[in-house]
């Protein structure tokens, strides 16, 4: 299947591990199966334990009646250890009696092999287990990319209905505002009265202006999904103080003071593209603090499991926590454009981005109380 990167086992390439305290046993079984398989031994259950520390086999083949540890006990603490409960586990045994192939069965056991060995026997069943092992770590792992590929379509569907919807009612309602305003102005043409012409004209230009933003972030946005990120070592101390500077030239009309809290940590990443998340961040602190007398914008770092945790708080309007999970859609908004211009895209294209460096984003935040946005990337450099 294409796309499929999970390993496919053969089993010639499985490993079994046989147990018995008899070395005239363990030399049958060892020449019965050598030829098709990878054979370790070992002569006692507290052994056998032991060598499952150091490598997991993909079957077990346990004697019963061996002294101190027996059979049973070993098979009862593997199947309670998690990283060893899978193992399919065959008893050798000279027992026959139904009482005690029972308990075996009880305790995880997949299949008996008796005493005195047949060859013939012993191949078919350890074939016969180790074959639908595989074939179950197949199917497993075939399941799994089924998982993550119906994700992603999933995924994906739910951007092509954002797309149709903005195509259908955001894109669709400036073009009747401009058809809307172009009636009138011919119809003034006609009857020689040019009085509010300028003001119709200039809207027509700023409603254009904003559907062309639009437009162009959408598809600026639709291109993320395929990109092919470029890593390189990136100060992120630098790269935050550049575009902090940048923003301060722009916005000289609004008192802003940016601080940092912790030190910022190099990171693996793509440059240019996390040039973009710290841009779009901060220029969404920024717009949502416009209405305050003196904007705090309050940039930090922290360190997860095997990740980065940035964040970039600010002291603006803050959100209800009940729509945070909206604000990483593509054109979701929670205020009006009158209120807080914008469209939507963002949040959204952070969120892509970091995703595609294997990071996460969320939003954290309070009504009249202010926003905490975080995004993590990646500790190592691999």
């Amino acid at each position: 299947m294409e796309g499929e990167k999970f390993f496919m086992k053969k089993l010639s390439e499985c490993t079994i591990l046989i147990v018995d305290d008899t070395e005239e046993n363990l030399d049958i079984l060892v020449e019965a199966l050598s030829d098709d398989y990878g054979i370790s031994v070992s002569m006692d259950g507290e052994t056998a334990l032991e060598s499952l520390r150091m490598e997991i086999p993909d079957i077990i083949l346990l004697d019963i009646m061996m002294p101190g540890m027996d059979g049973y006990e070993v098979c009862r603490q593997i199947k309670a250890n998690k990283d060893t409960e899978d193992i399919p586990i065959i008893f050798l045994t000279a027992i026959t009696e139904i009482e005690s192939k029972a308990k075996g069965f009880e305790l995880g056991a997949v299949d008996y092999i008796t005493k005195p060995f047949e060859i013939l026997e012993i191949k078919a069943r350890v074939r016969t287990h180790l074959s639908l092992k595989v074939a179950k770590h197949e199917l497993s792992e075939k399941n799994k990319v089924l998982e993550e590929k119906t994700v992603a379509l999933q995924a994906a569907f739910n951007e092509l209905e954002a797309f149709s919807y903005t195509v259908s009612h955001d894109l669709k309602s400036p073009l009747r505002a401009v058809e809307a305003y172009t009636k009138i102005i011919l119809e003034e043409e006609n009857e020689k009265s040019h009085s509010n012409t300028n003001e119709m004209v200039q809207n027509v230009k700023n409603i254009c202006g904003s559907m062309i933003e639009m437009i162009e972030n959408l598809l600026k946005y639709s291109k993320m999904t395929n990109l092919e990120i470029c890593k390189e070592p990136v100060d992120m101390s630098e790269s935050f103080k550049v575009t902090l500077r940048q923003y301060k030239a722009i916005c000289q009309d609004q008192l802003i003071e940016f601080e940092f809290e912790t030190g910022i940590p190099v990171v693996l990443a793509d440059p240019i593209l996390i040039k973009q998340v710290i841009s779009n961040i901060i220029s969404n602190s920024i717009k949502f603090t416009k209405n305050e007398d003196k904007a705090l914008i309050v940039i930090g770092c922290k360190r997860g499991i095997n990740e980065y945790i940035f964040y970039v708080k600010d002291n603006g309007v803050g959100i209800d926590m009940e729509f945070s999970g909206k604000l990483f859609g593509i054109f979701q908004r929670l205020h009006s454009q009158e209120e807080f211009e914008g469209n939507g895209i963002g949040l959204a294209t952070v969120r892509k981005i970091v995703q595609k460096h294997g990071g996460r984003a969320w939003i954290e935040g309070k009504v009249n109380e202010g926003t905490t946005i975080y995004f993590t990337l990646p500790t190592n450099f691999d």
